[in-house]
């Protein structure tokens, strides 16, 4: 029987002495920080409103892949795109919140192969108020009958440093 093997195993060849160490760092291993950060509906969000979660540093490179949002059921329709002021959906695009639960990021339309497998560099945004930072924000595609009081709590992973 065949044995296969993914780039990652070829480049840890097990003569070494430490093969995990041996990898190059944008592959399996960097710095990851998270930003959890939460947002209460007033129920009176309404599509193409604008929820402003976060401020990212300079250099972080999202994964959109370990990123998620997670809420009891916000109502009868909620859909959100979310990203920066240089793409705004560079993050998640058209994630379902409608019946509540974890949902992935890249649970959307988002192309696994662009977006969610291969973190982008932020493009820094002066909107934040801070040269080389960028804002991160969601933003609302359809919002039907929302629920007031329900919480949603964002989970944005990225890279930092490397």
């Amino acid at each position: 029987m065949p044995t296969f093997e993914t780039p990652t195993y070829d480049l840890q060849d097990p003569a070494r002495a430490n093969p995990a160490r041996r990898l190059a760092p944008n592959i399996v291993n960097a710095q990851i920080a998270v930003a959890q950060v939460s947002y209460t509906l007033v129920a009176t969000e309404a599509a193409d409103d604008i929820i402003n979660l976060c401020i990212l540093p300079p250099g972080a490179v999202p994964i959109p892949a370990l990123s998620s949002v997670a809420c009891a059921d916000p109502g009868t329709a909620l859909v959100l795109d979310v990203g920066t002021d240089a793409n705004d959906d560079a993050l998640a695009d058209g994630i379902v919140l409608s019946a509540g639960g974890v949902i992935p990021f890249a649970g959307g339309t988002l192309p696994l192969a662009v977006g969610a497998i291969t973190p982008t560099a932020l493009v820094a945004d002066t909107a934040s108020g801070t040269t080389g930072n960028t804002r991160v924000y969601a933003t609302v595609k359809t919002a039907t009958s929302l629920t007031a009081d329900v919480v949603l709590t964002f989970t944005i992973a990225y890279k930092i440093g490397g």
